[in-house]
């Protein structure tokens, strides 16, 4: 009677009374109120969003709503989700927006690390795909300033990402990003030009804002403001005005047709040209909202024209944007190209004007030339792609052109010639002569640094006037260390042209005084060379001086080196001209190895020498001093000529189009330009020049003049312009006599002039450049706040550093006075001068401070009449069998590449993933997990390290954010438990792809194709990039009579509780199957729930079906009925085991001769409830077998947690039954299921 009592209240009274968040139910269920969870509505539910990751539900179908978003938990008692690192939101599903790594964070005002590390802005995937700021958002827009597509995809709200401001890049905006510019070592190109239209009918007020590069023009744009108001406005941009402190001059150039105001009422159509920027600029475009007017038409215009050879068949399509315009025929028209560029998504009508050039009547392959302009507000469109399967008569053949205003200069970061070191920790150990760069500066590599007007590294290190041109690649390393650079510094030589032609008594009389065993020496005229220079006390007696060719006597003077080409340039006046050779000396020192053998392959051949040409012919017999201009595109020759009595020349030669080296070298007229003219018209007379030198920093050209050379008067000056002559100045013009020879020492500001001064007594004076009040003005204008003056060594303006110099080693005397000193170059390497005196026959070495320097001038080698000098610094290319002294080669490109030579100006051709110098690696490329999307459902293009993480350039390895994972941070990492083990260490890590793979259905296996066609239109980019946490399901194991715990959660640190049937309800049934059977022999398995059973006899027992079944882990207990499982029937039996009918069916009887139940088993699960799957079988293994499964009760018990009469404790797997309830057997009574399934009998109490 209690019992009934109890059982009658139980029904009567949901628990708790559902807390009063919820109504009591039937069969004592709370139906809880919203935001109210629970048996007793005792918990807070939290928010429930499209889930980051489930098992596929369909063919490329996932990502159902799920509480959290099924990475975070819900805190019971507040209803508020505790999301994974990587998320956040009221149901955790948002990206949290990256900032900076773990060691440099930045905070707001709260003390908060911000989002995108305060540098940008944190936006979605559907944010992105409808802005534009033209810079990192550059999607199309339309002439009605619809901006952007709408991005609809599963992600589109959830999946968020950094927009990086201006100056900074990377997924966390924490890089600071280098200046881009062209590569001085490639030729050719051209910059790019933007055009901006605007018709506005008066009256027309307003503004107009132009924006580049994620800046807009300050102040705004007044219709009535002109092209260059324009300018300055742009100008001031920082992607146009540099990096701070300096401002490049002259960055852009606008021009209006017609010329006035930006708008006018019929249309003005301004131009803007990129002259420093290179390459393809971003996006400048026009926002002209606020322009007020009856009638207004603003855009970018930009035109690329089409035109076709060779076809007269075939077909071909456009891609604009990254879509493709359906097939036109190779003869398409005007209108035909524009409605298939409107037939893209990505255009409106009137976005893309096509009209006819040059009309053949006959469309584009029949002659005519056909321009796009296309007209948004965007402006400065890429080029179209064009993809052709053009015929001609039939065949493959003929193509389509496209020109375009687009830059194709190159636009590299540092060059193309420096590291980038955009979060200040560069991994790589540059010289020790670099500055320690932070972030967002480039260290530039050997022999480049900072130019004004191409950028960071945009200049070949122009150390001094005598610049050599590029020799070698950068980058030399070794193999074990491929990160550290060696240095590296071949033989060094001195070239001396000498006008002599006679016995050399002095000469032969400092040999045998140093112990030479010579009888007689002949120093006749023509090209000499000294080197190597200081060489090593192993050389011994190796040769220094050597005779290369002769010259006729008297015909020597002045000599230019070019190291690139490995050339000499040298003056010959008995050709009245210029002549160049081929040099040689690298293969003496290559092949020379050991300093031992060197003197012995010197001596073998005429190594130094090889041919030469006639560069200049029959132009002047009194050429004197020449000087190179190496750099690459703009290679020339300028030269003096004092012409006698007459006056005097200077003249440049362009030497590009004699840079083929495999054709006759001799200078036509129109390389020639006689710069004279455009010197004197300014007030200049070139009376006697002599020597020239080249300033290519400041781009300058500066040459002496001796004047009257009366050594009576103190006429001398030098003088500085442009490189074509204009801007002449003077710049020193104080105590000069006779000046001839020049250097400039460019690292320094100084200038070291030779002046014969007073008959045989010269001097060597030393001043400056004569840019110091240029430069003062220069930073005071642009508010430099670093000390420029550190610049200069020199103490004073004209200071004399050498008059006499010692002789003695070399037949002279102790102070032997400068008679007629002729050409000087400067040693950088050293700091060191060399120079030549034709009056004593000597060459001349100094430090540059002369006689107030570490080491006083001293002769050097003595030969007859020497005058033009040139100088090999040994900054080539390192010799093949060049090793370190541990015997270590040496590779250059920095390891990772082959240096092109000459032909590429020493660029680094590099091996495959690395590029700059081949000191820059690429990272691998996954589907971006944040980009701005192209299309309704296009999205996720491949970026480097999947927008997910930093590349380490020096390694080429991604350094992946928090949260993602993969050789390119490609994968959504699965979450990490408690205890620090991915899944909790209780689960398995799948992709979605897998997971699918996986799915199941009421424990079944179903197989889903998720990811299956990665189309424009796919719904699953997802597939192999998110992952999941598969948890662990032990199932039924040593012989327990229940489910063993399994793991749940997102993370699998949770454990599942017991389920079972909810004793409330009667009448509901365990699931029954029965197996029909036939069969002669053989034996067949079971599957249920994917897990199959070992082979069972055709004639097996219901104890030993019962046996196989429950030693599967997917069963826990089953009743089977049955004598015989396959055994055909017998109706009659004749005796013990024998069938009267049949003796193959002997089985069917048993030992007293009864007929046994065969071939009809049924099978009840008492431990699986509610409608399970039906068995499976495979019966290919019986003999003569046919089996029929089917359903004979459906289960209709309920399967629920804790049979709802208790709670679920998540931590241990057990059930908290409520009062009066305890373990069942899912049948109303009594078990071991500890599930709460049944109510305590009056008098007995249960464990739970």
């Amino acid at each position: 009677m209690r019992y009934l009592i109890l059982l009658a209240l139980a029904r009567a009274q949901c628990p708790d009374r559902c807390n009063q968040k919820g109504l009591c139910g039937k069969d004592g269920l709370c139906e809880c109120f919203t935001g109210y969870t629970g048996l007793a509505c005792q918990h807070r539910s939290c928010v429930s969003s499209t889930a980051w990751s489930d098992v596929p539900s369909a063919t490329d179908q996932a990502h159902a709503p799920l509480e959290c978003s099924n990475r975070g938990y819900c805190n019971r008692q507040t209803g508020y989700c505790v999301c994974d690192p990587l998320f956040e939101g009221f149901a955790c599903e948002k990206f949290r927006c990256p900032t900076s790594g773990a060691d440099r964070w930045a905070f707001d005002e709260f003390g908060e690390k911000t989002e995108c590390s305060g540098h940008g802005l944190c936006t979605s995937m559907r944010e992105a795909a409808r802005s534009f700021d033209g810079y990192q958002l550059n999607r199309s827009a339309h002439r009605s300033g619809d901006y952007g597509v709408p991005y609809d995809l599963w992600d589109a709200d959830h999946i968020r990402g950094c927009i990086c401001d201006p100056g900074y890049e990377g997924y966390a905006c924490d890089l600071v990003t280098c200046d881009k510019g062209d590569d001085r070592r490639t030729v050719g190109g051209t910059d790019e030009v933007a055009h901006l239209y605007c018709r506005c009918a008066s009256p027309c007020n307003g503004t107009l804002t132009m924006f580049l590069g994620g800046e807009e023009t300050y102040p705004l744009l007044k219709p009535t403001d002109t092209a260059t108001e324009l300018q300055t406005r742009l100008g001031l941009l920082r992607a146009l005005y540099g990096n701070g402190y300096v401002q490049f001059p002259e960055p852009i150039q606008a021009r209006s047709i017609p010329a006035g105001p930006l708008c006018s009422p019929t249309g003005t159509l301004t131009s803007i040209t990129f002259l420093r920027d290179s390459g393809d600029i971003p996006p400048l475009w026009v926002d002209a909202a606020e322009l007020e007017s009856p009638s207004k038409e603003v855009y970018m215009e930009t035109n690329q024209t089409l035109s076709c050879s060779g076809a007269n068949g075939g077909s071909f399509v456009l891609v604009y944007d990254g879509r493709t315009t359906h097939k036109l025929d190779h003869d398409a028209t005007a209108s035909e190209v524009q409605h298939a560029l409107h037939s893209l998504p990505t255009l409106n009508e009137g976005d893309v004007r096509v009209e006819t050039l040059h009309s053949a009547g006959s469309g584009l392959c029949g002659g005519d030339s056909l321009v796009i302009a296309f007209t948004t507000p965007l402006g400065n469109q890429p080029p179209l792609e064009i993809i052709s399967s053009l015929l001609k008569n039939g065949a493959p053949g003929g193509s389509i052109n496209i020109q375009h205003t687009t830059g194709t200069r190159e636009r590299l970061e540092c060059n193309g010639a420096g590291f980038c070191d955009k979060a200040g920790n560069i991994t790589i150990n540059f010289e020790d002569t670099a500055p320690a760069p932070t972030n967002g500066t480039c260290a530039c590599d050997e022999g480049f640094e900072w130019d004004p007007d191409y950028g960071s590294c945009g200049r070949p290190q122009f150390n001094t006037s005598a610049w050599t041109g590029l020799q070698r690649c950068p980058g030399y390393v070794t193999k074990d260390t491929a990160l550290d650079p060696v240095d590296v510094l071949n033989l060094r030589y001195v070239y001396i042209a000498d006008a002599s032609n006679s016995t050399a008594d002095v000469i032969l009389a400092a040999k045998r005084k140093a112990g030479a065993n010579i009888s007689s020496l002949s120093v006749p005229g023509g090209m000499y060379t000294n080197g190597p220079l200081e060489p090593p006390e192993e050389c011994g007696d190796c040769p220094q001086q050597r005779h290369l060719w002769n010259l006729t006597n008297s015909t020597a003077g002045g000599v230019a080196l070019d190291l690139q080409w490995r050339e000499i340039y040298y003056v010959d006046r008995e050709i009245k001209g210029l002549r160049v050779a081929q040099l040689k000396n690298t293969t003496a020192q290559h092949e020379a190895g050991l300093w031992i053998d060197y003197k012995e392959k010197v001596n073998q051949s005429r190594v130094f020498y090889d041919s030469d040409s006639i560069l200049l012919y029959n132009r002047s017999r009194t050429i004197e001093g020449i000087a190179l201009n190496l750099i690459p595109g703009e290679r020339g020759l300028y030269y003096a000529d004092p012409k006698g009595d007459a006056p005097g020349e200077i003249h440049y030669i362009d030497l590009e189009p004699s840079i083929a080296h495999n054709g006759p070298r001799l200078v036509h007229k129109t390389q020639e330009t006689n710069l004279t003219r455009t010197i004197t018209q300014q007030g200049v007379k070139l009376i006697n020049p002599h020597s020239v030198a080249l300033d290519l920093v400041n781009r300058k050209l500066y040459w002496t003049d001796a004047g009257q050379r009366n050594y009576s008067d103190a006429d001398g000056k030098v003088w500085r312009s442009n490189l074509d002559g204009t801007d002449a100045v003077c710049v020193l013009d104080r105590n000069l006599w006779d000046p001839t020879g020049l250097v400039l020492d460019l690292r320094n500001y100084s200038m070291i002039v030779l002046d014969e001064k007073l008959h045989d007594h010269g001097a060597v004076i030393k001043a400056n450049m004569g840019y110091e009040a240029e430069i003062r003005a220069k930073a005071e204008m642009n508010g430099i706040k670093r000390n420029i003056y550190d610049w200069y060594r020199n103490q004073t303006w004209l200071q004399e550093i050498a008059s006499t110099y010692d002789a003695s080693s070399h037949g002279g005397d102790k102070y032997e006075k400068v008679k007629r000193p002729y050409g000087i170059v400067h040693d950088v390497v050293n700091d060191m001068i060399f120079w030549t005196d034709a009056g004593t026959g000597h060459v001349v070495r100094s430090d540059v401070h002369g006689m107030h320097g570490a080491e006083t001038p001293k002769a050097y080698m003595q030969q007859g009449v020497p005058l033009g000098i040139a100088l090999d610094n040994g900054l080539g290319p390192a010799p093949r069998t060049f090793v370190l002294e541990n015997g270590e080669p040496i590779q250059e490109c920095w390891g990772h590449g082959y240096c092109g030579g000459p032909e590429t100006n020493h660029s680094c051709i590099c091996d495959e993933g690395w590029y700059g110098n081949c000191n820059v690696s690429s990272c691998p490329k996954g589907p971006a997990w944040f980009d701005q999307a192209d299309g309704p459902r296009s999205a996720h293009r491949l970026a480097e390290c999947s927008n997910a993480g930093t590349c380490d350039h020096a390694t080429g390895l991604c350094r992946c954010g928090i949260g993602f994972e993969g050789g390119a941070c490609e994968r959504l990492s699965c979450p990490v438990g408690p205890n620090g083990d991915t899944c909790s260490g209780h689960g398995e890590c799948l992709t979605l792809r897998q997971l699918a793979q996986d799915a199941s259905y009421n424990g079944e296996p179903t197989p889903i194709a998720y990811g299956s066609g990665l189309s424009e239109n796919s719904t699953a980019w997802d597939a192999d990039f998110i992952q999941h946490c598969k948890c662990y399901e032990p199932g039924y194991g040593n012989n327990s009579w229940y489910n063993l715990s399994a793991w749940t959660g997102y993370d699998c640190s949770k454990r599942a509780c017991p389920t079972g049937d909810n004793p409330f309800v009667s009448g509901r049934q365990f699931e029954r199957q029965y197996v029909e059977c036939k069969a002669t022999g053989g034996s067949l398995q079971l599957t249920f729930r994917g897990a199959t059973t070992q082979p069972i006899a055709y004639d097996a027992s219901s104890i030993e079906v019962k046996r196989a079944l429950e030693a599967l882990h997917t069963i826990g207990s089953v009743g089977v009925e049955g004598d015989v499982f396959c055994v055909p029937p017998c109706a009659t039996c004749s005796g013990p085991n024998t069938c009267a009918s049949d003796s193959d069916a002997h089985k069917a009887c048993d030992v007293y001769g009864y007929p046994l139940n065969v071939g009809n088993f049924s099978i009840e699960f008492t431990s699986e409830l509610g409608d399970v799957p039906p068995l499976r079988v495979d019966s290919s293994k019986l003999l003569e077998g046919t089996v029929k499964v089917g359903e004979a009760v459906s289960g209709s018990k309920a399967d629920v947690v804790c049979s709802h009469r208790g709670t679920c404790d998540e931590l241990t797997g057990d059930c908290e039954c409520f009062a009066a309830y305890t373990s069942s057997d899912a049948n109303n009574s009594f078990g071991l299921r500890e599930d709460c399934g049944v109510m305590l009998s009056s008098g007995w109490v249960g464990k739970k």
